[in-house]
């Protein structure tokens, strides 16, 4: 489920000066998070939620492109922060209970888009989906 809100009237914020959405980055998630559970192999992924014993829920909330630092002279960007928000919860299906919920849970990845140590946009977008796949599946294990 999507709530990325779309509204263009959307208040600017120091916060939040950058809201974006990029088309598939749910698809791009969710593929991560399996992908990181697989190589984690603490906790088994099944197809049908049926199987299941536990059941990780999440939504993408937002995607920012968050300036962090800027040129002396020109006053242009040189470095951001990607970072992915998202608001999830854990069930415990035989116990029919809520294991944990958390709001906000936030995969990140700063980068500079000119220089030397530069990387493009997507490959920072993609680092960040990485971070909050891996910051996912610990969240998830923890306790275990």
């Amino acid at each position: 489920e999507n709530k990325v809100d779309l509204n263009i009237n959307t208040e600017y914020s120091d916060r939040n000066p950058y809201r974006l959405y990029r088309p598939g980055m749910e698809t791009k998630i969710t593929d991560a998070v399996i992908s990181r559970f697989l190589v984690d192999g603490y906790l088994r992924v099944v197809s049908r939620e049926d199987q299941a014993d536990l059941i990780l829920s999440s939504a993408l909330i937002n995607f920012e492109k968050q300036p962090l630092r800027y040129d002396q002279l020109s006053q242009n960007v040189q470095e951001y922060r990607a970072n992915i928000v998202v608001d999830m919860s854990l069930e415990d299906v035989a116990k029919s209970k809520n294991v944990w919920s958390e709001k906000g849970f936030v995969g990140f990845f700063e980068y500079n888009q000119t220089g030397p140590n530069s990387v493009s946009e997507d490959t920072a977008v993609n680092n960040a989906i990485a971070d909050l796949a891996k910051r996912i599946v610990e969240r998830t294990v923890e306790d275990w």
